[in-house]
């Protein structure tokens, strides 16, 4: 199995079970891979999850996290019925903050040892979106 057979199967499974929700994000034009986004760590309890995105160092600046950040947001208010999603940055990663920002989350904390990141333990921000705020 490929690796990307071996990723749409996992990404499949996910969705089935409803762990989390994993989503691709292709190049109209081309159908390459730009980068990924989804919604995960979600507590049903409460009703909330985590906004999770990337892109390809060859595309970044194009706008596609805050494309794929904006969806994935839409999935969890609209189809998952959360009512808040938490998008975690790294303090140094400016780039994840602006997105962050311009999809209307706004910043909460600076939470220690938050991410675990390259073997080490970091500080990241936390930023808090509710339906209310996505632009």
């Amino acid at each position: 199995m490929s690796d990307a057979e071996a990723w749409m199967k996992t990404t499949s499974d996910m969705w089935e079970s409803g762990a989390e929700y994993p989503l691709g994000v292709f190049d109209v034009t081309t159908g390459e891979v730009v980068g990924g986004t989804g919604v995960n760590h979600i507590n049903r309890a409460y009703r909330i999850g985590n906004i999770g995105y990337w892109v390809s160092s060859r595309r970044t600046g194009e706008g596609i996290a805050r494309f794929a950040a904006h969806q994935a947001a839409l999935l969890g208010f609209g189809e998952l019925g959360l009512t808040r999603l938490e998008i975690v940055v790294l303090t140094h990663n400016n780039a994840s903050q602006r997105v962050a920002k311009a999809v209307g989350a706004k910043l909460e904390c600076e939470a220690r040892n938050r991410l675990y990141f390259q073997g080490a333990p970091h500080n990241a921000f936390v930023y808090s979106l509710v339906p209310s705020d996505l632009r």
